[in-house]
């Protein structure tokens, strides 16, 4: 009988011990705001930028400009890749309107080449910010919807107008 208290005791001290480590916290990672470049391993590697989707989209219209030698597509782009703001404006309003630019963007771009000015933007499901922001610059949005599958020949019928 002492035996099997015994045994009971030192397995349950046991079990104890084991959850104890087991539940010890890793060690914390200083603030940014302490020592920025001693951060490890803080970033992780998407598996794709693009989804399924997309990816299938960017093959299409790559096949399709590829007979096109001025024009590329160039996906998930910022705006502020291709559009400035305006030098003569005061320096807090350009700011805001750069920092405004950084948060838009398309799924999309078709760019001239020769030039590197957008010839057209695909977006899928596009934002009103978007919508607007492309009609002050006379860019051409064609709008994807999410839900529609497009095939090569229903997106070079779309965009065959730009080329």
């Amino acid at each position: 009988m002492l035996f099997k208290i015994f045994f009971t005791i030192v397995v349950v001290v046991g079990l104890v011990f084991l959850f104890k480590f087991k539940r010890t916290k890793p060690k914390k990672i200083a603030s940014p705001t302490q020592n920025s470049d001693n951060i490890p391993n803080a970033f992780r590697t998407k598996t794709s930028g693009l989804s399924i989707h997309e990816q299938s989209l960017l093959k299409f219209l790559q096949e399709i400009v590829a007979k096109k030698d001025h024009i590329q597509v160039f996906p998930k782009s910022q705006l502020t890749t291709f559009i400035t703001v305006d030098p003569n404006l005061a320096p807090e309003i350009q700011e805001r309107l750069e920092r405004d630019l950084k948060q838009v963007s398309c799924d999309f771009m078709l760019v001239d080449t020769r030039t590197f000015s957008p010839v057209v933007a695909l977006s899928i499901n596009p934002s009103a910010n978007l919508k607007k922001l492309l009609q002050d610059l006379n860019v051409p949005l064609i709008p994807l919807m999410k839900g529609q599958q497009y095939d090569q020949d229903k997106l070079q019928q779309l965009v065959i107008h730009y080329l």
